[in-house]
């Protein structure tokens, strides 16, 4: 995976123009697909039947191709948050595109989830946990409800809330007998924060080196620098209380580096300034 998106250096109203001409693009071209495909049934010689059955094939494939380009260019776009750490422009980009969007996209729950998780790394836990409490996915898909779970999560451990986590992680742990359909990938992702979920009771505990252990771990294991530099910022706290300063100094020095927008680099230049 690339360090930034496609869209690092773009305004919110660049990246969202830039999107939103690809996304029309796959459109206008899987529309080309479907005419041309109309075009050849009509006009080819053979029996009228077999060339029926193949114009819904490839009608069908072409629609798959267009979903699979439609779902990379969103991911790229999100990347913005995840690779680029940069939780203001991806908020803003959001707003900028539901304009856009004609199913009014500020209406379903990933855009809700995704604005909490914007709010969240921004420092805005109010505004985020109001976005939380209008997810309501209809469908149950394992990797939605895990991530909708480790969010609930998070914002328990900042509210000092133990009882309110334990409660979260018991019904976490159900996820895998009420959702039997998930993939290796999807099981990963789940006792990643299984171990997230286990480092905030560490913390809550002061057991400082099952923490680390336990950051160290998901820290190699951790695809998004967003979440790298999230785990860089409890290893320098857990450096400063042992008065392992150098050590401490080098974290925050990477969340200063990477964090970009995030709010802990603010925290980071506060407690670097302490440092020195």
């Amino acid at each position: 995976m690339e360090q930034h998106s496609i869209y690092y250096n773009c305004s919110a109203k660049e990246a969202v123009e830039r999107h939103w001409r690809k996304y029309c693009l796959i459109k206008f071209l899987e529309i080309v697909a479907v005419v041309l495909i109309c075009i050849w049934t009509l006009f080819s010689e053979g029996n009228f039947l077999i060339r029926l059955v193949w114009e819904v094939i490839l009608i069908i494939v072409a629609g798959m191709i267009a979903n699979i380009l439609i779902g990379y260019n969103a991911n790229q776009f999100i990347y913005i948050l995840f690779q680029d750490c940069d939780p203001q422009k991806m908020y803003d980009a959001m707003l900028l595109l539901d304009v856009k969007e004609k199913k009014k996209a500020s209406k379903n729950d990933h855009y809700f989830h995704l604005a909490q998780s914007c709010l969240f790394y921004e420092g805005k836990l109010d505004e985020g946990f109001e976005y939380l409490q209008k997810v309501d996915y209809k469908k149950k898909f394992f990797s939605k409800e895990v991530s909708y779970y480790s969010a609930l999560a998070n914002y328990a451990y900042l509210q000092n809330d133990r009882e309110a986590h334990n409660r979260i992680k018991n019904e976490f742990k159900q996820l895998p007998n009420q959702i039997k359909k998930h993939n290796k990938m999807e099981l990963k992702t789940y006792k990643s924060v299984e171990n997230y979920m286990l480092l905030k009771e560490y913390l809550w505990d002061e057991k400082d080196s099952e923490a680390r252990m336990i950051l160290n771990e998901l820290l190699s294991q951790e695809v998004f620098l967003v979440n790298q530099v999230t785990f860089h910022m409890y290893l320098a706290k857990l450096d400063l209380k042992e008065q392992e300063y150098t050590n401490a100094k080098m974290h925050l020095e990477y969340v200063i580096a990477h964090g970009n927008t995030m709010k802990a680099v603010k925290e980071a230049k506060e407690l670097l300034q302490q440092i020195d």
